[in-house]
């Protein structure tokens, strides 16, 4: 790891194992910035590969995994691409994995046993996963050779879409020692890059950054002087695309309004956005989409990451996004079939409203850090944990801010955020007395003889607390069932139940710093800085745009 010379005989050995990696792949060759990318790896040197969106990072993970016989940890930030690429890896017969939060500790379980086995060449991860001791202990038995870390701008602060639980991955990188780190993303800045590798503590990977201008992508962009005139507007560019289109809307509440009102004109069209309940309903648009059943998705910029559709013909931006890195990411979803593509942006009033109104709530000021910082040690315990969802600590203190300023304190080092290991509920009996039914009876007196009594009720009963998962498995049903079974007593007056707190607790580290807080304007500066170059984008001419945004990840 960390080797800082290219090893040219470890290349040429591994270049004539490639064709036959390629072929299970169901590749011909290796096409653009792949071969000097691979060329690197297969050198020896931690490598951090910047790709347009559509330039094939995948094979950069599993072709170095078969060349060299590898045992390769993916960290990947999203759980349906981990699917996708797991069933595109096991049909090529290559053994894979994943270990994440859609899928129950038993299963998790079973696939770190396939790991220590050896029936796994790729494990794909979740960050959040290293704050798990089981995890960790299964990598201290049995160390990945090849780290990967995809979207790895997502590990810099300087990111518009940082993941605190990211940073962990240079601790876990500095315990494991893999052979070699390849970091993979389609957007960074060369600011981004040197956190990333900060972070990591890989200070002499090589950067192998390709990307070039799309030529078949037809960036242009239209500012509308009324906020009316851009539904009209949508449907005539919509028109304009032959084939697929995606359609970003920047609110749920325009998204739902742009859904109407294309379908009311005729057209077919699905919708995907991350308020969404319902998992089914998600991945039966996605799908509807992804198989043409639906020419039109309009969508928040929930959705894309992953998406491997090649016949995208159309990008339409309702508002401008945050930044140039999104625009990148978003327009680079198109012709991945090498077609021509068209990528149109409208900006109206509103829309450079909404900009100011996510920017200011994404960055918050130092006030509102301080104040939500506040909160949590006021509140907090004897041991430092709060127990209050991001909601919760909002409407404390009157700001819609604090969520992000959750994420500004945990990157800072003030706090963390994590899940409780063991989910409690509290139980106080209200009427114990002989009408309690036998069933009922026995859980009370599994919870009175098992449960922690922490306080007593204003009619003078005890408050209990106990895992669900104790009284699950002492009384032999299943968690549902004991849930459903105290939720009934509750409604029936018998007790006052309070459910297990599903939400992440917060522990105070250090207390807050003038430094910190300067840090954390230094990184609201930053961002408004994102928002100019989106302006500045809008208003550069269309033939010079693909100029524009090759300069901006050059500069």
């Amino acid at each position: 790891m960390n080797q800082n010379y290219y090893n040219n005989e470890r290349a040429q050995q591994a270049w004539n194992d490639v064709p036959s990696a390629l072929a299970k792949m169901g590749f011909k060759e290796l096409r653009g910035a792949q071969k000097p990318c691979i060329n690197t790896i297969l050198g020896g040197q931690d490598v951090f590969c910047i790709l347009p969106t559509g330039g094939g990072k995948t094979a950069l993970a599993a072709i170095p995994t078969l060349v060299f016989d590898y045992k390769t940890v993916v960290f990947s930030p999203l759980i349906a691409l981990m699917k996708d690429q797991i069933d595109s890896l096991n049909r090529k017969g290559i053994r894979a994995g994943a270990i994440n939060s859609d899928r129950g500790e038993g299963e998790n379980s079973m696939t770190l046993q396939e790991w220590l086995r050896g029936d796994l060449q790729v494990l794909y991860i979740a960050p959040e996963r290293l704050a798990h001791p089981q995890f960790n202990a299964v990598m201290e038995q049995l160390p990945p050779d090849f780290v990967v870390l995809d979207e790895a701008h997502t590990l810099s602060q300087w990111a518009n879409n940082f993941r605190p639980a990211y940073v962990q991955c240079g601790k876990f990188i500095e315990k494991v020692q893999p052979k070699q780190v390849v970091a993979l993303t389609a957007t960074a800045t060369p600011k981004v890059i040197e956190d990333v590798k900060t972070t990591l503590g890989t200070p002499n990977m090589v950067i192998e950054r390709h990307y070039t201008a799309r030529t078949n992508l037809k960036l242009s962009s239209e500012i509308l002087p009324e906020d009316g005139m851009l539904y009209d507007k949508v449907l005539q560019k919509v028109r304009e695309v032959k084939g697929s289109c995606i359609v970003y809307c920047s609110t749920v509440n325009t998204l739902t309004d742009i859904v109407q009102y294309l379908t009311q004109a005729g057209e077919s069209v699905t919708f995907y956005h991350g308020q969404m309940t319902n998992q089914t309903q998600k991945d039966q648009n996605q799908d509807t989409f992804m198989n043409n059943r639906a020419r039109i998705m309009v969508a928040t910029n929930a959705f894309g990451m992953g998406i491997d559709k090649a016949d995208i013909e159309g990008i339409i931006h309702v508002s401008p996004p945050g930044s140039v890195e999104a625009i990148a990411q978003e327009v680079g979803r198109a012709a991945r079939d090498g077609r021509d593509a068209i990528c149109h942006m409208f900006a109206t009033p509103r829309g450079f409203h909404m900009q100011e109104v996510f920017w200011n709530l994404s960055n918050p000021e130092a006030s509102v850090i301080r104040r939500t910082f506040g909160y949590i040690k006021r509140n907090a315990d004897a041991t430092g944990v709060l127990q209050a969802t991001g909601k919760e600590i909002e409407e404390a203190i009157d700001d819609a801010g604090a969520s992000a300023a959750l994420s500004c304190l945990t990157a800072l080092g003030c706090i963390e955020r994590f899940k409780p290991e063991c989910k409690l509920c509290q139980v106080a009996f209200r009427n114990v007395d002989a009408s309690l039914t036998p069933s009922r009876k026995l859980i009370y007196d599994t919870i009175k003889e098992q449960g922690i009594r922490i306080a007593t009720s204003d009619c003078g009963n005890p408050i209990y607390e106990i895992a669900i998962e104790l009284l699950s498995s002492t009384l032999s049903k299943t968690a549902t069932a004991i849930t459903a079974a105290l939720r009934q007593m509750h409604k029936d007056g018998v007790i006052i139940y309070t459910p297990p707190f599903n939400g992440k607790l917060t522990r105070v580290l250090k207390d807050i710093t003038e430094q910190d807080l300067e840090a954390a304007q230094y990184r609201r500066d930053t961002e408004w800085k994102k928002v100019a170059a989106t302006r500045d984008y809008l208003t550069c001419p269309d033939e010079n745009k693909q100029n524009f945004i090759v300069s901006y990840f050059a500069e």
